[in-house]
């Protein structure tokens, strides 16, 4: 059925013929029955789980950021390795250096008096330095800490020392703890002599490692110790001793303070006192005038044999030598004659020479 055109519409438009039934489209099926379509946010569950996995992989990253800065700053702190300063120090002391060798020490010595070049040059002619070789070094890879060690190899003259040193860093410059080895005397009298420096009893001196120098003050007795000093010996609780010396009489030295004591005794017999100073023999007689002792050759034994050596102060002792003294004496009522029966102690100094002899 036409319906007359509304007023203002075009003539001759008709209205839209509406469709039985609507396209399907995406909820052609429509929502369930009673339900409604889903509102709001995601459900709280997927949302935490996100959060979680962000908040780890966040510390992961401030980690790896943290350890990256420890490992450049230890980088860019990196020095030389150790290595490097511990063969400086040898070959400063190869070429007779002392001190450029010096240098390397963290701790300067009491005393320098044998840390010259003279010095240093004495102790190569007797013990050349050789055969340098650093054979492991802590500190030639990755970061570096403020300690480290360094195993090394070194000759002096034929004998090898293989040790590890303790290194310590200061500012960016590996240092050894000791540049210097500690020599110190406990003898209770003057015995040794250190690259010509006689030691009296407490001296402390210091040297650089190898050939000692460590001699006797005389050919009456001999100095067997280690005349080498290696690196092991600068470590700092370690300082090498006097006492750790062999000391013992020489064949000479024998023959020395035998010959010493009958010349002593020989001495005493040409006084006229009737007890002449520093002698066994004496007259003990009230009616001897004083002066008008006349001693004939004594008589001893002709050798006093080994006697008792003090390698601490290099006495050598007799104990109880028997010795005769005959004599002629003024007295009041004449002249008398006698034999003075002498049992006496005899002390050698071997330090002296010729040996120096005292009685007791």
């Amino acid at each position: 059925m036409t319906y007359p055109p509304s007023q203002g519409n075009p003539t001759g438009w008709e209205q839209p013929v509406v469709p039985a039934s609507a396209p399907a489209g995406p909820h052609a099926g429509g929502f369930p029955t009673g339900a409604y379509p889903p509102v709001g946010p995601p459900s709280p569950k997927n949302s935490s789980t996100k959060w979680i996995i962000g908040a780890v992989i966040g510390l992961v990253v401030v980690l790896l950021i943290g350890v990256g800065a420890i490992v450049a700053v230890g980088m860019l702190n990196r020095s030389a390795p150790a290595g490097d300063a511990v063969k400086g120090y040898l070959e400063a002391l190869q070429r007779g250096d002392a001190k450029t060798a010096l240098s390397y020490g963290a701790s300067q010595p009491g005393s320098t008096e044998l840390l010259t070049d003279e010095a240093l040059k004495k102790q190569i002619a007797k013990a050349p330095i050789s055969d340098i070789r650093i054979l492991s070094d802590s500190t030639a890879k990755g970061p570096q800490i403020s300690i480290g060690s360094v195993h090394v190899s070194v000759k002096f003259g034929d004998k090898t020392s293989d040790d590890t040193l303790f290194m310590k860093k200061s500012g960016r410059a590996w240092k050894l703890d000791n540049a210097a080895v500690n020599i110190k005397n406990y003898f209770d009298t003057p015995i040794v002599k250190v690259l010509g420096k006689t030691l009296t009893k407490g001296d402390s001196v210091y040297i650089f490692p190898g050939w000692m120098g460590i001699e006797p003050l005389t050919s009456n007795y001999s100095v067997d110790g280690d005349r080498i000093a290696t690196l092991q010996d600068l470590l700092g609780f370690s300082s090498m001793m006097t006492t750790d010396l062999d000391v013992k009489v020489t064949e000479s030295g024998y023959a020395a303070a035998n010959q010493a004591v009958r010349d002593a005794i020989a001495k005493c017999a040409g006084s006229t006192d009737l007890a002449p100073a520093n002698c066994p023999n004496r007259i003990d007689d009230g009616d001897a005038l004083p002066n008008t002792a006349k001693w004939a050759p004594p008589v001893m034994p002709e050798s006093l044999g080994d006697g008792n050596f003090n390698e601490l102060d290099a006495q050598l002792t007799y104990y109880s030598a028997k010795i005769a003294f005959p004599y002629t004496v003024q007295t009041r009522s004449g002249p008398k004659s006698d034999t003075d029966n002498a049992y006496v102690s005899i002390k050698v100094d071997l330090t002296q020479s010729p040996p120096a002899v005292k009685f007791d």
